[in-house]
């Protein structure tokens, strides 16, 4: 069990944020940010933040267009057996699909989207 999951009652009680609803974990987050900003009076900083994030995710779009529909996997190692497979409900997937790239994985996965695999490594995945 993860650190933050042991403490999570106390975590909740100093701030109570949910990072996903299970469906769309970025525009949750955005939603925590301004939730967040108001709380402290800082909303100008979360506009602000928000407005570069929207820009730079529109000015990366032509880049990724290009590669046309093919579906994309997205994996991350987190040591020499384990990886990480991202699927729907992933952080990422908003972005996939903003870019119009389908994701290759189409499996299980949890509440964030990932699906941990373990593999034996013989010189590749």
């Amino acid at each position: 069990m993860a650190l933050h999951q042991k403490c999570w009652h106390v975590l909740r009680r100093v701030a109570d944020f949910n990072f996903s609803d299970g469906k769309q974990p970025l525009a949750m987050a955005r939603k925590s940010l301004t939730e967040m900003a108001d709380l402290l009076n800082l909303q100008s900083a979360a506009e602000t933040h928000l407005a570069q994030y929207e820009d730079f995710i529109r000015s990366m779009k032509p880049r990724f267009v290009k590669r046309g529909a093919r579906p994309l996997l997205l994996t991350t190692l987190i040591d020499p057996r384990h990886m990480l497979v991202f699927g729907p409900n992933s952080l990422f997937q908003e972005i996939l699909d903003e870019y119009g790239i389908p994701n290759a994985w189409q499996g299980e996965t949890k509440l964030l989207g990932q699906y941990r695999r373990q593999y034996r490594s013989s010189g590749g995945v």
